[in-house]
């Protein structure tokens, strides 16, 4: 379980760093599941180090993974996606990657080792 929600973290993060950096003010807002004490605690560090680099966090959580996985992608289908959101692989995540609808962040990733 640690593991999967330290690569859902990571996820986000890499995603975060494709945002562009620009005169105009970082946004991102990140749909997540995380609200426990300590997953809202883990997600506060992402959200404090965005900030810290000039940035606007925008924090979207959505109590319960099924309900935040499903906002998430109703968002991102219908034309209004978050900047990033939390995933796991699965059907529902292949047919976003299918349909070209998620950001390849690989490029960036590799670029900020």
């Amino acid at each position: 379980m640690k593991r999967a929600l330290f690569a859902s973290v990571a996820i986000a993060a890499i995603a975060l760093a494709s945002v562009p950096v620009c005169a105009e003010e970082m946004k991102a807002e990140v749909i997540h599941w995380w609200t426990s004490g300590g997953e809202a605690a883990a997600v506060k560090v992402f959200a404090d180090q965005f900030t810290k680099a000039g940035g606007t966090w925008i924090d979207s959580a959505v109590a319960g993974a099924a309900n935040a996985r499903n906002a998430a992608i109703s968002r991102t289908v219908s034309g209004n996606p978050p900047t990033a959101m939390q995933l796991n692989t699965g059907k529902q995540f292949d047919e976003l990657v299918e349909g070209d609808l998620l950001a390849d962040v690989d490029t960036v990733a590799t670029e900020g080792n």
